[in-house]
């Protein structure tokens, strides 16, 4: 039977003590990195897209309004290695992370219907940029914050700045997790507002028991903005200078880590960017009608070894 080295045995030893410690002092929790390590994760991504709108019929002198509805989903998943190249003198660590697509996902049902067509194609697009082998290098803190992380490592949406969409997935496909800076105990938690010139919303933080499992903690992490339209679009009404719609980002985040060395064991996230918008007024109907747009995204994480 292969034993462990000996010095990463030690070093495993003093993470579990460190975490310990850690738990009972109430200090913030870490991640510790050993050189050399490899962490193997399954990840497991859903993008789900739906339109909300209306079309109308004029029959002599009414105009009907009869709601539309298109909706597309697709899934796709992939297989990620984590190797430590280097840990640096702060604690930070230099990491290669390799991805190998599971043969499935990308492709979809054939649909009638023009609207969830063009939905299921947008999803198509987007999948086939995530899939492939892929290699990345980038370095991780302590903390969780990563540093130089390339482009290439996520994915673009057809999204009005802020693209917060876009840069949420590209950090929440990582096997990894920024820790806050909270007393490391079940049930501490923190809450704090988002206010800037046009954006509103709060992030809210907690740390919970893992269930099932009393070597690991889990993070629970929820974040909601809003911001309103920009004014002067064409097409979307704009009443007294009211901007004619809103914009919404809501994600929430569970992710269980290990309390030997804050490796993530299991994530689910989801992310979903939302915009509604009021249309120009259409002769013989007593209001506006509304026009919705909404993307989903489920990362699922999982480590296998």
């Amino acid at each position: 039977m292969d034993r462990p080295p000996l010095r990463a045995t030690q070093a495993a030893l003093l993470c579990g003590m460190w975490a310990a410690s850690a738990f009972a002092q109430g200090k913030p929790m870490s991640r510790v990195f050993t050189a050399k390590a490899v962490e193997k994760y399954e990840i497991q991504l859903m993008l789900r897209a739906e339109i909300r709108g209306a079309s109308t019929e004029t029959v002599g002198e009414k105009t009907y309004v009869k709601p539309a509805v298109h909706s597309a989903q697709l899934a796709l998943a992939w297989t990620s290695q984590r190797r430590v190249l280097e840990v640096l003198s702060d604690g930070s660590a230099s990491i290669e992370e390799s991805e190998a697509p599971v043969p499935s996902g990308c492709a979809v049902a054939p649909v009638a219907d023009p609207g969830t067509r063009k939905l299921q194609e947008s999803l198509q697009e987007i999948c086939s940029r995530l899939r492939g082998m892929r290699t990345f290098r980038y370095e991780e803190e302590p903390n969780g914050l990563i540093r130089n992380l390339p482009a290439e490592s996520g994915v673009t949406f057809d999204e009005d700045a802020p693209f917060l969409l876009a840069l949420w997935l590209r950090r929440n496909l990582r096997p990894s997790v920024i820790f806050p800076a909270l007393p490391f105990r079940a049930g501490a938690g923190s809450q704090r507002p988002i206010h800037t010139r046009d954006m509103t919303g709060s992030e809210t933080t907690e740390w919970m028991d893992s269930t099932g499992n009393a070597s690991a903690a889990a993070l629970h992490v929820v974040q909601q903005l809003s911001w309103p339209e920009p004014r002067g679009k064409s097409g979307f009404s704009s009443v007294g200078g009211t901007p004619p719609g809103e914009t919404t980002f809501f994600a929430d985040s569970s992710t269980s880590v290990s309390l030997l060395d804050g490796a993530v064991l299991n994530a689910t996230r989801t992310a979903s960017r939302e915009t509604t918008r009021v249309l120009d007024p259409v002769p013989g109907l007593p209001r506006r009608p509304q026009f919705s747009s909404k993307l989903t995204v489920i990362v699922t994480v999982r480590r296998i070894s």
